[in-house]
């Protein structure tokens, strides 16, 4: 059961904020199988002035419009699904809501039983 976190800036419409979260959650759904119920997500909207911190250090433009998608996981996902997953996404929010592949970055995070973070990897920028 993953959870999803999505940072991005204030001032965007619920509609396009729900279509984020519901895109990244259906993607998830259809790359990995994951249960449409299983999907755990949150949005968070972050001041204009703290863009720089938020774009600058996952490589993505620093615009208003750059998001970060962070997925934590519970179990092990292979380097083929991340791949699947990085591109699954990316080319899922530029359909439905038009967001240039410059301006998203995905961070994957697998966490341990205990609760301890192992193998962490992000991607932006495809």
């Amino acid at each position: 059961m993953p959870l999803v976190r999505i940072d991005m800036f204030q001032g965007k419409p619920t509609v396009y904020r729900a279509a984020i979260r519901d895109t990244v959650c259906e993607t998830l759904c259809d790359v990995l199988n994951v249960a449409a119920e299983g999907c755990h997500a949150v949005v968070i909207d972050h001041e204009p002035d703290n863009q720089n911190n938020l774009t600058n250090y996952f490589g993505v433009q620093p615009n208003c419009d750059a998001i970060l998608v962070t997925i934590a996981f519970n179990e092990e996902i292979s380097l083929d699904q991340r791949g699947l997953l990085f591109i699954a996404i990316v080319r899922a929010l530029r359909k439905r809501v038009g967001l240039p592949s410059n301006e998203v970055a995905v961070k994957l995070v697998e966490v341990g039983e205990q609760g301890s973070f192992s193998n962490v990897s992000h991607n932006s920028g495809f």
